[in-house]
Order: C-alpha cells, then sequence, then structure tokens
C-alpha cells in the first residue's frame, strides 16, 4: 500500500508522542494560521520531542473534496502518494490516523512494535463480525489476542521451513497462471498484449492464497472461471469498494444510504463462499476420523485438527489471511 496508517504513539507527560525510532525523520509542521495545503517551516523531531499535534494533517473537508470533485475516490492509492507530496512522509489523515509513507520509517515503526501491539480502529471490520458471529483474525485482533493468534497461524505459514511445503502448490498455479498469459496474449488484437493485467494478478493471487489455505483450486486462472467463484471475487470487491465510503458516513445514515447494506452483502458472500470450504474439509477430517484413517492435509488441516481453535475462529481467520494474501499482491 501507499501508506501504512499507524497508531504508533505513546501518552508521556498529558500529551500523546511519536516514538523515538521515527526520530530522525523530518516533517513538515505548519505554522499557527498557515494554510493545510501549504508546509510551513521544515522540523525534525531531533530539535525537540514533537507531538501528533504537531504534525501536518488532512481535514475532513479537505478529504471530502478529494473524494467527490477530484474523483479520488476509486484512486485511493493515487490520493495517498498525492498527500505524501503535500505534507511529507509522516502526516495525520482525516480520520485521525498517523500516515507513515516511507519504507525506512516503516522499518523503524515495525522493529520496535511491542509484543502486544494495537494495529489501528478496525471496529468496522469487527461490526460485521459481531453481528453474523464469526471470529476475529490478524486483521480484528489487537494487543495479546493477536499475539495469540499470530502464534498459532505462523506454525505452518511464516516460518521459512514450514512455507517451504508449498512449493510444489504454488508451482502449479504459477504454471496455469503462465498458460493464462499465453492464452490472453493469443486472444488480444494484436496477438501480443495482455489487457487489464491488474485484474490478471488479482486472481493469480487469490488463487494462490486460497490453493493453501482451502487446499483447493478455485479456477481464477482457467478460461470460464466458475460461477461460484466469480461470485466470491465480486463479494470481495462490493466489500471493499463500500468499506471507505461507510467508514467516512455517521451511523445514522446507514438505514437510509445504500452503502451499509452493499458493505455487508459483500462480507456475507466472502464468508458464504469461505465457509462452504471449511465446512467440506471439517467433513473430510471427520470421515477420516470415523475410518481410523490418518488425517493428512496442510494448513486447513493442521488449524482444524491440530490446535484448540474454535470453528468461527478457523472462519474468521482463514477469511483475514485469504484478503491479507490478495491485498499484499494487489
Amino acid at each position: 500500500m501507499a501508506a501504512w496508517l499507524s497508531q504508533s504513539v505513546m501518552w508521556r507527560n498529558g500529551s500523546w508522542l511519536l516514538q523515538r525510532p521515527i526520530a530522525v525523520a523530518q516533517v513538515y509542521s505548519r505554522r499557527v494560521g498557515s494554510d493545510s495545503s501549504a508546509p510551513g517551516h521544515l522540523y525534525t523531531f531531533q530539535d525537540k520531542p514533537r507531538t501528533v499535534e504537531d504534525l501536518p494533517r488532512v481535514s475532513f473537508l479537505e478529504l471530502m473534496y478529494r473524494l467527490t470533485f477530484q474523483g479520488f475516490l476509486s484512486r485511493i492509492h493515487e490520493l495517498q502518494i498525492y498527500e505524501k507530496q503535500r505534507h511529507g512522509p509522516i502526516y495525520k489523515d482525516a480520520l485521525k490516523s498517523v500516515c507513515v509513507t516511507t519504507p525506512k520509517l516503516l522499518e523503524e515503526i515495525m522493529r520496535n512494535d511491542d509484543k502486544f501491539p494495537n494495529r489501528g480502529d478496525m471496529s468496522l471490520w469487527q461490526e460485521h463480525r459481531n453481528l453474523r458471529g464469526f471470529g476475529y483474525g490478524p486483521f480484528t485482533e489487537n494487543g495479546e489476542n493477536w499475539y495469540n493468534v499470530r502464534t498459532v497461524l505462523n506454525k505452518r505459514m511464516l516460518h521459512p521451513k514450514d512455507s517451504a511445503q508449498y512449493g510444489d502448490t504454488l508451482n502449479g498455479v504459477v504454471t496455469d497462471f503462465i498458460k493464462r498469459m499465453y492464452y490472453l496474449r493469443q486472444c488480444s488484437p494484436t496477438g501480443d498484449l495482455v489487457t487489464n493485467m491488474a485484474n490478471e494478478l488479482y486472481h493469480f493471487s487469490l488463487e494462490a492464497i486460497a490453493s493453501i489455505l482451502f487446499e483447493t483450486r478455485l479456477g481464477c486462472l482457467e478460461k470460464e472461471i466458475p460461477a461460484g467463484t466469480q461470485d466470491f471475487i465480486n463479494s470481495i470487491s462490493k466489500m471493499f469498494s463500500n468499506n471507505f465510503v461507510v467508514m467516512l458516513l455517521p451511523k445514522w445514515s446507514r438505514g437510509i444510504l445504500p452503502y451499509w447494506g452493499r458493505y455487508i452483502e459483500g462480507w456475507d458472500g466472502i464468508f458464504s463462499f469461505a465457509t462452504k470450504l471449511i465446512d467440506k474439509k471439517m467433513e473430510f477430517i471427520q470421515q477420516c476420523l470415523d475410518n481410523n484413517e490418518e488425517v493428512k492435509g496442510e494448513y486447513l488441516t493442521y488449524l482444524l485438527s491440530n490446535t484448540q481453535m474454535s470453528t468461527k475462529d478457523v472462519y474468521g481467520n482463514i477469511t483475514e489471511l485469504l484478503l491479507a494474501g490478495v491485498d499484499t499482491v494487489c
């Protein structure tokens, strides 16, 4: 992503202070009374401790103007780049989050993060989980609960020795992706062009992460995508496209404007697809146990048969890992 929304601040002497690891960075701080769009004097955190209130900020009215009249609603990534050019590598956005936009600063924040971090406000996603009775995952958990979840998930996902076991699975996905690239080139008017490459990378990332999490292929790289898989893809798009709008609107508007309903419909479609695949794997495991057969499988099988994670938490964690895999690439 173009910007990383960080809550990495600490309370000291009655105010929120930026942590020391980012003290070497320079930020633009507006003079009192100056316009927010014009950077003022350039300060460094080495001069004296700076609070979050000293950061340049984007007002809510500015944000709404850019989204509504400048067309940034469908180009959020470009808006993040634009705000970085205006305000520098660290600024406060209209939603009161601190945006950190350089690799160096991100590295320093991550290296000095707490053992039990607070990743920020994910209450909007939590609302859907609470509404439908699903557990929280790595996106929606915080603090010690997040740490406990990641401890379980890491064992078969992030450790190099464990991740190596997915090599054959991912090689199969890569092979199919290359075949699809050749097919799309041949179908193009010029015979050598793949149009909408971003969409193809999205399908590739979805197929890859799903092949690990669900231990099955979704068909995202086939000439004709299966109807159920296409509905799932559409649900992801619906959720993400309405997420930002719902975040900006007051709660009282949910019964009047259509965005909240679309947002929930998107999540419902995502979880409906994921839970069907998880339930299918649970039935397979139960059949193996009933027949006194060895339970064989990879990531999902491990979560279902070798951990104390409840079914509702498996639903929440697997679904959020799926979205994390897609978002990392696209």
